[in-house]
């Protein structure tokens, strides 16, 4: 037991972690959250350097040392400091809104205290502070403290954690939950939806059911079928209907292939574990689908699919009039943005009166998510965001040339490789529509799944096998 806490623990660690926030979201608040993120990442980043896995027949201190030497030598280490720093600076500056001007009897925009600094409405930037600050060990840990077998570990663990939440909240929408049925109703003027964390999550689940049998863990399919049955459910609870077409096609695509590249792996049964594995998932889901409450998000968004009715009326129109405000504030505040969260008093004081009409009540965002980052981060806050993601693109372009191209590389593509271009892509589909990828369940489990698939193919120079 003690082997097993020592090499899997920390992945298991890992995967709470990036699951957290998940199965949280419905149940507390987001200050409550935040606060439960920053205690995991603490004990986290403690984990990672205290006791990392081990390459072949290294000791503790050594695997500590070539941890911590990695890490300080990392430029994407840096690049999430900044990203942590500049979200920090942004909690603390907070106070955009609206305030009453007595002497022009009249509503005008306010400033956050320090108009030179990155700010938010007061509340909006705390979970993602916590968030991004969580993303370091997360990211850190992934690339440079798990094994190849603590990795498929750590995905399972993600499906396992998130598929649990996922369940309950199934269980609870069966048994007419307001809260939960409220939160599935996926309308578009509030366009952040959590469905597509779990459909991130799915994505790992699968992966790892790959990888897993190919280890030939054979109990953990006990644990990890009803995960990717509840994070399945996720997606369909939480999710408008063409998010879930859109991950259900990129599901499809990483089990095909996923079939396709591991077969030689597969012994016969396990081969036939996977797809009665995958069977199953559907089966489930389909049920839970059949048996959601007659008028509820869930049967509402079947009847939108087979009625191929994807968007409520002047859903086109509404979403150019939105990119033009966020484009008018962005021109306004071309390097911070107007502040996190600020977007919905943006839109009362500079859309025209036929827009206000036009506009769905409650609008809370953009619905094109490019716009969105730039009207509220600014190019700043964008370079940042783009700046993590283009580095460990870099590293996953890299490490596959440098894997097909080495002598003597054995390397062949697994389903785990596919993550990193099936979840962008999904994402940068989605994000044409709404502002999911801003979420921070969302934002975590996107970028713990990249790093992740970006670090499963070995680097340039090979290491020995881990212990």
């Amino acid at each position: 037991m003690q082997k097993l806490i020592s090499k899997y623990g920390l992945a298991a660690h890992l995967g709470i972690i990036t699951a957290a926030p998940l199965v949280l979201f419905p149940l507390c608040s987001a200050a409550a959250i935040g606060v439960a993120m920053l205690y995991l990442a603490l004990v986290g980043t403690i984990w990672v350097i205290m006791e990392p896995s081990r390459i072949g027949r290294e000791m503790p201190h050594n695997a500590r040392e070539r941890v911590i030497r990695t890490i300080v030598r990392d430029p994407l280490f840096y690049a999430l400091l900044l990203l942590a720093g500049f979200a920090a600076v942004r909690a603390l500056n907070q106070g955009v809104g609206m305030s009453y001007d007595l002497e022009l009897q009249s509503w005008a925009f306010r400033d956050a205290p320090s108009p030179f600094l990155p700010g938010s409405v007061k509340g909006a930037a705390f979970l993602p502070f916590c968030v991004s600050v969580a993303m370091v060990p997360v990211v850190m840990g992934v690339r440079h403290a798990l094994g190849k077998a603590a990795r498929c570990a750590f995905a399972v663990t993600v499906a396992v954690v998130a598929g649990t939440g996922g369940i309950v909240f199934a269980l609870m929408a069966l048994n007419g939950s307001r809260e939960i049925l409220k939160l599935a109703e996926c309308a578009y003027n509030d366009p952040y939806f959590a469905g597509p964390a779990f459909g991130i999550a799915l994505l790992l689940g699968f992966s790892g059911m790959f990888a897993a049998n190919e280890k030939h863990w054979l109990r953990v399919e006990f644990l990890l079928v009803p995960g990717l049955i509840g994070t399945a459910a996720g997606l369909v609870m939480f999710a408008p209907a063409l998010d879930v077409l859109v991950f259900a096609g990129t599901l499809l695509v990483l089990v095909i292939a996923g079939f396709a590249l591991q077969h030689k792996a597969f012994e016969g049964a396990g081969s036939f574990r996977a797809a009665v594995s995958a069977i199953t998932v559907l089966v489930v889901v389909g049920f839970v689908v059949v048996l959601s409450p007659a008028g509820g998000g869930v049967s509402r968004r079947v009847q939108e699919v087979q009625m191929w009715q994807l968007f409520p009326e002047a859903f086109f129109q509404v979403r150019a009039a939105l990119s033009g405000i966020a484009l008018k504030v962005f021109a306004n505040n071309p390097w911070l943005g107007s502040g996190l969260g600020s977007f919905p008093v943006d839109i009362r004081f500079l859309a025209s009166a036929a827009e206000h009409k036009l506009i769905f009540h409650g609008q809370t965002a953009a619905l094109q998510g490019w716009w969105q980052l730039v009207a509220e981060r600014g190019v700043i806050g964008s370079v940042l965001l783009s700046l993590v993601w283009g580095m460990i693109g870099w590293t996953y372009v890299s490490r596959l040339i440098g894997a097909f191209s080495a002598e003597n590389s054995r390397f062949e593509l697994r389903a785990v490789n596919l993550i990193f271009p099936v979840v962008s892509l999904a994402l940068a589909a989605i994000t044409f529509f709404e502002c999911s990828l801003y979420r921070c369940e969302v934002m975590l489990l996107a970028v713990a799944a990249l790093a992740l698939s970006a670090s499963s193919a070995p680097s340039r120079k090979k290491s020995a096998k881990e212990s």
